[in-house]
C-alpha cells in the first residue's frame, strides 16, 4: 500500500461524502464501465454491484480474482476497457 500521508486529504474528502446519503449519481449520463474483483480485500465486491444498480447507463464486470489492484487480470481489463471504449 501507498503511504496514507500522500492521499490523506483526498481519504477524508471520501469518508465525507461516505458518510452522507452516498454519492449522488443523478448526474452521471455517460456510459460507465464498472470492473471489480470478488476477491479484493479492501473494497467489497458488492459496492460495485450498488455503483452498478444505480449509474443506468453503466456496464458491470465482475472477476472471481484479481485482489484490489485485479494485476492478474491486467489482460481482461485492458481488453474490456479498449471493447467498452470503442463502443462508446
Amino acid at each position: 500500500m501507498h503511504r496514507m500521508s500522500p492521499r490523506h486529504e483526498g481519504t477524508i474528502n471520501d469518508g465525507k461524502m461516505i458518510g452522507r446519503d452516498g454519492v449522488s449519481t443523478d448526474l452521471i449520463s455517460s456510459p460507465t464501465l464498472i470492473l471489480h474483483a470478488k476477491d479484493d480485500a479492501l473494497v467489497n465486491f458488492r459496492h460495485a454491484g450498488n455503483a452498478h444498480a444505480k449509474i443506468k447507463k453503466s456496464k458491470l464486470i465482475l472477476y472471481d480474482t484479481g485482489g484490489h489492484a485485479m494485476l492478474s487480470q491486467v489482460d481482461k481489463v485492458r481488453e474490456q476497457a479498449r471493447v467498452f471504449m470503442a463502443a462508446h
